[in-house]
């Protein structure tokens, strides 16, 4: 897998995206739609007051706002994955998969078109809330560094959707599973501390739990669910075993296609 690689497919896919204003426009508005409803719900349950007794921070909108920040560079990359399953409807997945390059740099690349793409909002609204609660340049680095680990994960969870697209179509469908469990079970809006313990346990096995509480808790100076460094180190973990993972599912998605035929039909 080479870099060069991965980063000419990443232009021409951008090159794509921002060719239609349409997408230029949902950049902009999820984002403020999403922080807003969640600062409404927190509001009208009564939980700051509670987020503050877990460890959160007293503003919902904040709390939301980096939440709702990193969940959606996972969600993203997750959905970057069913690029693949769009080319092969459209009839371009055979060609592009001819082209003289690795497989892992080609998805790879189409990820990292999504997350400099749709994924740059979520960077602003970091940003934002790093400069509202006047983050110190300790706090915004160490987040910062967290951030990038976790979309490093997030990238390799994006291969495995890939994988099964190849192999199995349908990832439309697994990538929106995903988004909805994940909303539930990673601390998002509610604390995770706050809920029945037998959930806090489900919580506690994704990683994406602990790359919202880890960039959450360093930005806005909360205290973490474990000691940052713990957390860090669980991110690192994923990130080895998922980009492992990976490579062997895209060979084997590769082996499954070519010998039943599956590029070419859909």
């Amino acid at each position: 897998m080479k870099l060069k690689e991965i980063l000419i497919i990443t232009y021409y896919d951008l090159k794509i995206f921002f060719r239609y204003k349409i997408n230029i426009i949902w950049l902009i508005v999820t984002p403020v739609i999403f922080t807003l409803i969640g600062a409404v719900v927190i509001n009208v349950m009564g939980m700051e007051r509670f987020i503050e007794t877990t460890g959160g921070s007293g503003s919902g909108s904040l709390y939301v706002m980096v939440g709702f920040a990193v969940f959606s560079l996972a969600n993203y990359c997750w959905q970057s994955g069913g690029k693949i399953e769009t080319e092969m409807m459209m009839g371009t997945a055979k060609s592009n998969f001819l082209l003289p390059i690795k497989r892992s740099s080609y998805i790879y690349g189409l990820s990292l078109s999504t997350i400099l793409s749709t994924g740059s909002v979520s960077l602003l609204q970091f940003f934002a809330a790093a400069y509202i609660v006047k983050a110190s340049v300790r706090n915004l680095v160490i987040s910062f560094l967290l951030l990038i680990i976790s979309v490093i994960y997030f990238l390799g969870i994006s291969l495995v959707v890939s994988s099964v697209s190849l192999a199995y179509k349908r990832v439309d469908n697994l990538a929106n599973i995903l988004t909805f469990l994940l909303q539930l079970l990673t601390g998002l809006m509610i604390p995770i501390r706050s809920l029945p313990k037998a959930m806090q346990y489900i919580c506690y096995l994704c990683p994406t739990t602990w790359a919202i509480d880890s960039v959450r808790s360093s930005l806005l100076g909360l205290t973490p669910i474990l000691p940052l460094w713990v957390e860090a180190c669980i991110l690192i973990v994923a990130v080895v075993i998922v980009n492992a993972l990976v490579q062997w599912l895209i060979h084997s998605s590769e082996i499954k296609m070519q010998r039943d035929g599956l590029l070419e039909t859909y």
